[in-house]
């Protein structure tokens, strides 16, 4: 099949299957491709040089190159100006009076790089990885909205315990939710629950008096003061809970 092309993973290069040494031209080639950015002015460091390179250029060296295909520098040298020649590649800085230079370093460009990275390749790619750190900030929330949500069923549970009046659970859990009590606010509700069970005003007549679940937490009642068992007729001895 000639015609048509395929992706190849940038990763690839890190892989143990490119480790295989002598490169083939094909894989020099190719490795050249990936090599080159695919972003527009981008700034890379390189023998302690920055270099602002276009989309589809790269910044390298014969003996880096060499290294990495197992080749010697004349082939590596060779190799890219039988490229340059065929137009496969430029050498924007490749002249005579740049040879020393030239052995330090050489940018290259591939020519019509957009054939071989499309530019709607990397807009679809970049909106790919959009769409998966959308996700995973999604995951995230509802990763902690779970981790909400089973703190306030624990809270809640130790509340209903704690309550002595046992009415309208769903009612009282939905007001629960729909405070989202801190762990601290959860404890001082829980809390305020065992000290107004020991008032008068809860003990009499079999706790008639003690407000529905809900009641309590709507109303905030935990913020109440309570009369104490221990109060006397005209003598007010009050425990406050503070919110």
């Amino acid at each position: 099949m000639k015609n048509g092309w395929v992706s190849i993973w940038r990763r690839l290069q890190h892989h143990w299957i490119w480790d295989d040494k002598p490169f083939s031209r094909a894989q020099a080639w190719i490795d050249l491709i990936m090599r080159a950015t695919h972003k527009h002015d981008k700034t890379v460091l390189f023998l302690n040089r920055t270099f602002t390179l276009a989309r589809g250029e790269l910044v390298t060296s014969l003996r880096f190159l060499a290294k990495e295909w197992g080749w010697s520098k004349n082939k590596v040298s060779g190799f890219l100006s039988n490229l340059e020649q065929d137009q496969m590649i430029q050498r924007p800085h490749h002249s005579n009076r740049d040879t020393v230079r030239d052995s330090q370093f050489t940018r290259i460009l591939i020519v019509n790089y957009g054939r071989f990275q499309p530019q709607k390749n990397e807009e679809r790619d970049s909106e790919r990885d959009t769409k998966r750190t959308r996700a995973g900030q999604r995951r995230d929330r509802n990763n902690n909205d779970n981790n909400v949500d089973n703190d306030n069923n624990n809270s809640f549970d130790r509340f209903w315990v704690e309550y002595p009046r046992k009415v309208s659970k769903k009612k009282a859990w939905d007001i629960w939710k729909r405070l989202k009590p801190t762990p601290e606010l959860a404890e001082k509700i829980i809390e305020s629950v065992k000290l107004a069970k020991q008032t008068p005003q809860w003990k009499k007549d079999n706790g008639q008096f003690i407000p529905h679940p809900s009641t309590y937490l709507n109303q905030e009642r935990w913020n109440d003061e309570l009369e104490s068992s221990k109060t006397k007729v005209g003598k007010y001895d009050h425990l406050t809970i503070k919110a």
